[in-house]
């Protein structure tokens, strides 16, 4: 920890990963000088990093995360979730714009929230008189969140400082066939299952909720959504990882030959 600078972060917890993230002590670049090989998971991760060291770093690998197997979901209905942590940066009252511009929809924010962060919501939520819109569960058991995840029209899934990052959340939503509509650009360039809008566009985002207003349609980008994912599964990342150890294998042995 002093190695890291951890002593001159004064109140910070140096047991919480997220609270030294936020303050810059994240042991990143003592990990990018001794790395032989770097693994990311997106294309967007190896520009991020080259952009913030340079042409030095060891060689970079993108693997994305794997789309888990999951039973297919019911689409349709006028539900759109938001799955994971509420946090700003997950841009939470965006989420609550929407129900503004969106008169048909219910939104379920669904994982951990602050008890400050949810009051914040619902006060929003008042001010605009969509409060009756809007479910907050926190984090839910595996069995509740089956269901929540089904009779859904859509996910919406903002995020911002994200460089390079890919989201467990959307690869769960993929899988299960929910179609997703997000401003994150690291899970391709998107499709009918995977709508792809501009960070803050709310038009844009309510418009694509909109199409997917009737069941046949929204039933079309779900089948899309589960297609897409179930072309990189977990059998495909541990393929990619032995590919990736056995070219390490091979460049160790060259190196001491």
């Amino acid at each position: 920890l002093s190695a890291l600078g951890v002593e001159h972060s004064v109140g910070v917890d140096v047991m919480n990963p997220e609270e030294l993230h936020r303050c810059g002590v994240t042991g990143l670049e003592k990990a990018m000088r001794e790395a032989r090989s770097i693994i990311v998971t997106s294309q967007e991760g190896r520009a991020a990093l080259a952009s913030e060291y340079g042409t030095s770093l060891p060689p970079i690998t993108v693997i994305p995360l794997a789309h888990p197997t999951r039973s297919q979901s019911v689409v349709g209905g006028n539900r759109a979730v938001s799955f994971g942590v509420v946090d700003d940066n997950k841009r939470p009252e965006e989420l609550i714009q929407l129900l503004a511009k969106c008169d048909d929809l219910h939104v379920d924010l669904i994982g951990s929230i602050t008890t400050e962060q949810r009051k914040k919501l619902i006060d929003r939520s008042t001010q605009l008189g969509v409060e009756e819109r809007l479910a907050i569960h926190g984090r839910v058991s595996d069995s509740a969140l089956d269901d929540l995840l089904t009779n859904v029209r859509c996910a919406v899934q903002f995020r911002e400082g994200h460089p390079g990052q890919m989201s467990a959340a959307i690869c769960e939503l993929l899988a299960r066939g929910i179609p997703v509509i997000t401003d994150m650009t690291t899970h391709g360039e998107g499709h009918e299952g995977l709508v792809v809008i501009d960070g803050g566009d709310l038009d844009a985002a309510a418009n694509a909720i909109d199409a997917l207003r009737d069941d046949n349609p929204a039933q079309l980008a779900g089948n899309t959504a589960r297609a897409h994912a179930m072309q990189w599964t977990a059998t495909h990342v541990a393929e990619a990882l032995r590919e990736w150890l056995l070219q390490q294998s091979t460049l160790r042995a060259g190196s001491t030959a």
